[in-house]
């Protein structure tokens, strides 16, 4: 088996074209699962998470490379992870005037032999219990902030949509209002 690990991390380019989204079927399934205040957004193999809990960038050991479906390496994953989960607290500053933490969460589905240490690690059936659980930190005008911006494609690169047969969050219907 192949792992794509780069000399150098990955750098955002301005001009660059957006990744393509790829398909993270169980932890998707998860996301699409989560209480009717979440917001889910997704930027290549990463996704977002925002609720009354908090807000989180994932992805998990199973992410692969778009254009040839190699595994990535877990510390290129983490480092992606870290990047995102700063760039995003920056935008929320930016547009919001609000810069909470952001958790970067690598989802473990398989057992591996060392997992990244840059970022928390959780077994994939305590992801929807980590996100979910908590005090609230996110209240519903924040909520309704971060779902404007993604309605209006000023969030970065992140964007209401997930891959796969399972789910599709692209209906912006379901994602820029509450539901329930």
């Amino acid at each position: 088996m192949n792992v794509k690990s780069p000399e150098q991390p990955p750098t955002e380019h301005p001009g660059a074209p957006l990744p393509a989204v790829s398909a993270l079927p169980l932890l998707d399934r998860i996301l699409d699962d989560l209480p009717p205040a979440f917001c889910v957004a997704c930027q290549g193999v990463l996704r977002l998470a925002v609720g009354p809990s908090g807000v989180f960038v994932l992805s998990s050991d199973q992410a692969r490379a778009v254009d040839d479906g190699e595994p990535l390496d877990a510390d290129l994953v983490a480092f992606m992870l870290a990047k995102a989960a700063g760039d995003t607290r920056n935008l929320l500053a930016d547009h919001l005037g609000w810069g909470p933490f952001v958790d970067s969460l690598f989802v473990v589905e398989q057992q591996l032999g060392r997992t990244p240490a840059a970022v928390t690690t959780v077994p994939l059936d305590l992801v929807r219990s980590t996100l979910v659980e908590g005090r609230p930190a996110v209240s519903e005008r924040q909520l309704a902030a971060v779902r404007q911006l993604l309605r209006e494609d000023r969030f970065g690169s992140w964007a209401f949509c997930l891959p796969g047969d399972t789910i599709d969050l692209s209906d912006s219907a379901r994602n820029a209002l509450p539901r329930g």
